[in-house]
């Protein structure tokens, strides 16, 4: 159960927090390819986006929100689905991720959370296309 009302001034908050883990995705992923972008598949820029959602939705379970820790799964959930036919290797690490918070769960140990980074790289280094010049 949510343990504090959502008001506009937590949406804000929201917000913020989402445009400041966008901008640690963007630096994860901008210093894993030598500071220049290469084109990405968009089933793994689609993974990212929900890694980082889900990275941000970890945070806020902690911060008061306990119900997000689903939605966070749900986000994982999402991500491997994109991933599951073209990158498996990703999408299984991934699942293991997600299955580990779920154990964690079930077993009343709340503050697990999965490293968002050390998946959005292999899921971003899994994603690039060979450059053609």
């Amino acid at each position: 159960m949510q343990t504090r009302p959502t008001c506009a001034r937590c949406g804000v908050k929201h917000l913020g927090k989402a445009a400041v883990r966008l901008v640690q995705t963007w630096i994860v992923l901008r210093a894993m390819v030598r500071c220049y972008v290469r084109p990405m598949r968009q089933e793994a820029i689609l993974a990212c986006t929900k890694l980082a959602a889900a990275s941000l939705l970890s945070s806020e379970s902690k911060l008061g929100y306990p119900l997000h820790v689903w939605y966070m799964l749900a986000n994982m959930s999402e991500a491997e689905d994109e991933l599951v036919e073209l990158m498996p290797e990703e999408a299984t690490a991934i699942r293991k991720e997600r299955m580990a918070v779920e154990l964690a769960l079930r077993d009343g140990r709340i503050d697990f959370r999965p490293d968002f980074n050390k998946l959005l790289c292999l899921v971003a280094e899994g994603g690039m296309l060979e450059e053609t010049l």
